[in-house]
């Protein structure tokens, strides 16, 4: 006669059942205060991480963090051409990339700003209002 032992569920333990067999999947956490954190809620206690070092500060960010974003793009012979220039130097093809669209940025904020200011200054309202605060400004003197 065989005899097969049956495992005894651990309280609180989450236990799955195969073919008619439970098994306990985790051990239950011993009593006291850690067992009502999770694991996870205690990793992410900022008491038990460990404090980064000195240098991490004078480091400049990286720029491969979990928020960078792959691209890809189909480049013209013109683009490449010059793609090619801008990388003769050493510098990585992802940091031309990165600094074109930057720059790109850049000129379309300023573009946006110069049509704002073109369309104030064509409005004569808004001329008449900017010339008033000029004229009450230059009243107001710190000497």
């Amino acid at each position: 006669m065989t005899r097969t032992a049956t495992a005894k569920p651990v309280p609180g333990a989450k236990t799955t059942s195969t073919k008619g067999r439970s098994a306990s999947v985790k051990k239950a956490a011993p009593p006291g205060p850690a067992a009502a954190k999770s694991v996870s809620a205690r990793r992410a206690d900022p008491a038990r991480r460990p404090a980064p070092p000195e240098s991490a500060a004078k480091t400049a960010p990286d720029v491969r963090s979990a928020t960078a974003t792959q691209i890809n793009f189909r480049a013209d012979p013109e683009t490449k051409a010059a793609l090619d220039e801008l990388t003769a130097d050493g510098t990585a093809v992802s940091e031309v990339i990165r600094k074109a669209i930057q720059e790109a940025r850049r000129a379309a904020r300023r573009a946006k700003a110069v049509a704002e200011m073109e369309a104030i200054m064509a409005d004569p309202e808004q001329r008449r209002l900017s010339a008033e605060v000029y004229r009450e400004m230059s009243n107001l003197s710190a000497w």
